[in-house]
């Protein structure tokens, strides 16, 4: 496997990912999500909908939130990691 395709990998895998894990929290986290959040809500029970079906909704929706959070916080955390080794192999060439 090439160089240039293992750089390109390596941005596919870890960067995209991140990318879209971050716009997904951004919206969930978003004033716009918690008004169209309320409006279903309202709707369901208003309309007389399935209680269960809500309930399972909701929980299923908060599992994808707990997986993208974790995510996110391991994106950021490798990330850091890398910028640190970086830094730390800068110091030491220095010596």
């Amino acid at each position: 496997m090439s160089k240039a395709f293992e750089k390109f990998d390596s941005f596919v895998g870890k960067i995209i990912p991140n990318i879209a894990v971050d716009a997904s929290l951004r919206f969930i986290f978003s004033k716009t999500s918690i008004l169209l959040h309320t409006i279903w809500f309202i709707y369901w029970f208003v309309s007389k909908s399935d209680v269960g079906l809500l309930t399972n909704i909701v929980s299923l929706e908060a599992i994808y939130v707990g997986i993208l959070i974790g995510l996110q916080q391991t994106g950021h955390h490798e990330s850091v990691k890398e910028h640190i080794t970086e830094h730390i192999k800068k110091l030491t060439k220095g010596k």
